[in-house]
């Protein structure tokens, strides 16, 4: 499990403070548009590692919320102390349960 988080950590990029405006930005003009919202959401987790502030971000779209919960999860930095503030994130039990 170590070896293929540290393959992770060296193959997906971690965006700069500059370039996250403008994705949060793009991720805010496309609200309402979802399957524009899920190609997002499945390049960012190919290519990305995420934090718990930018996966609170993109989580507060309520429509999209277990999308983004469920398809950026693997892609987290911060362990699971990490895991567990994005997991409590979900407003039920069974989103929650949805989402692991």
């Amino acid at each position: 499990a170590d070896v293929l988080a540290s393959h992770f950590d060296l193959m997906r990029l971690r965006p700069s403070f500059r370039k996250v405006i403008p994705m949060f930005a793009q991720w805010r003009s496309m609200s309402g548009m979802a399957l524009e919202q899920l190609v997002f959401l499945d390049a960012l987790s190919k290519d990305f590692c995420l934090t718990y502030p930018q996966i609170d971000i993109l989580s507060r779209d309520k429509a999209m919320f277990n999308d983004v919960i469920s398809r950026l999860l693997h892609c987290l930095v911060g362990g699971q102390t990490a895991r567990y503030l994005v997991l409590m994130l979900t407003p039920s039990i069974g989103e929650f349960v949805w989402n692991l």
